[in-house]
């Protein structure tokens, strides 16, 4: 008896050794793939007349859609995860991305988990506000050593938000933007946090404000929530203070944190190209014109030769420089280099720090 005990869990080891070895050998050389359904588009966020998924942050936690298949078979009883994803109408698949995964062929995602692969800063890059076609797809597998099998393709379409964060700048100076005065909803006087993380920047033209401009700070479009007022000091910022009356008239650059409750305002009374072109020897800056209806800086007449190179400078200042970093990008980062022109030539140099529905700063070159 003291033997058979012994034998007993030695064969139990034994028989779950084979059935592993049978279940490798019983799975399926062509596995049925998943069939993706079409969406049943049950979700409030979904617009019949547009045919999209209209996207917004204050929903970011909600199911937007459950997308359903039929299950996989792989000619054998082990566990299946599938995965939901997801890639630019017409790519192929060729920089899909993940979206969420389950144990069932049913996956439910919430706003947030739609919208951040695909918005102006996510991978895809598709632009907030605007409609754009995206294929989905289900990946069925069961384990890293087996090939994984694809469901059909369903197209949907998605209008989604910024991924980046937005601060709103209701103030008295309004007048000098389309939208009006104490307007917290005017979409021409925003900063924006590319990171998301609550620090915000953004150049405003507060001239239109009188001596000293009053305005405040929201994280939203309306007076419903916590809107900042001044601080203890003119780099403070308070959920309970009154207007900021601490600047004078003129054109600001701003940055703010909420974390922090900070802010620093920089007044700029002019900008500067400065280069490697005849009239600059980067010595001499060729001083930009502001035009205060479309809110451009621009410089005119500026002669080129061949593979000559520039940068733009608030208040003679070589620290808030613009340039152009190794992605495109024109900022006033420390990465940033001299701006190439592209060939040989008169020019007009607009700089456009609007951002107007957009997070970035542009430098557009027009050869006249």
């Amino acid at each position: 008896m003291k033997n058979l005990k012994i034998f007993m869990p030695f064969l139990a080891l034994l028989l779950l050794a084979a059935c592993a070895d049978d279940a490798k050998l019983m799975i399926s050389p062509n596995p049925t793939a998943p069939v993706l359904k079409t969406p049943g588009h049950i979700s409030k966020l979904y617009n019949a007349t547009t045919g999209a998924y209209v996207l917004n942050k204050d929903s970011a936690s909600s199911i937007v859609e459950t997308f359903k298949a039929d299950s996989a078979n792989f000619g054998v009883y082990l566990p299946v995860t599938y995965v939901l994803e997801i890639d630019k109408a017409g790519n192929n698949f060729a920089n899909s991305k993940e979206i969420t995964s389950s144990t069932t062929p049913s996956l439910s995602i919430t706003v947030a988990q739609l919208n951040i692969p695909i918005a102006s800063q996510g991978l895809l890059n598709s632009p907030s506000g605007v409609i754009s076609s995206f294929d989905i797809r289900i990946k069925a597998k069961i384990g890293a050593s087996f090939t994984p099998v694809y469901s059909n393709t369903q197209t949907i379409k998605v209008n989604p938000y910024p991924t980046y964060g937005l601060l709103y700048v209701p103030g008295n100076y309004q007048s000098a933007y389309v939208g009006g005065n104490w307007n917290p909803a005017n979409p021409n006087t925003i900063l924006y946090s590319a990171a998301n993380d609550g620090s915000y920047e953004g150049y405003l033209d507060m001239s239109n404000g009188g001596a000293t401009p009053n305005f405040k700070f929201t994280e939203y479009p309306d007076w419903d929530h916590t809107n900042y007022g001044a601080g203890a000091t003119a780099t403070k910022i308070s959920g309970t203070g009154g207007d900021i009356a601490s600047l004078s008239s003129g054109y600001y650059k701003l940055n703010v944190s909420i974390p922090a409750l900070t802010m620093s305002a920089t007044l700029i009374t002019k900008w500067g190209v400065i280069g490697s072109f005849a009239a600059s020897g980067w010595t001499t800056e060729m001083l930009m014109t502001f035009d205060a209806t479309t809110k451009l800086w621009t410089a005119t007449g500026i002669v080129f030769a061949a593979g000559e190179k520039f940068k733009i400078r608030p208040n003679s200042d070589w620290a808030g420089a613009f340039g152009v970093e190794s992605n495109g990008k024109f900022t006033t980062s420390s990465t940033v280099t001299d701006i190439p022109i592209p060939s040989a030539g008169t020019y007009t140099i607009t700089l456009d720090l609007r951002q107007y529905g957009k997070p970035g700063y542009n430098v557009i070159m027009t050869k006249n």
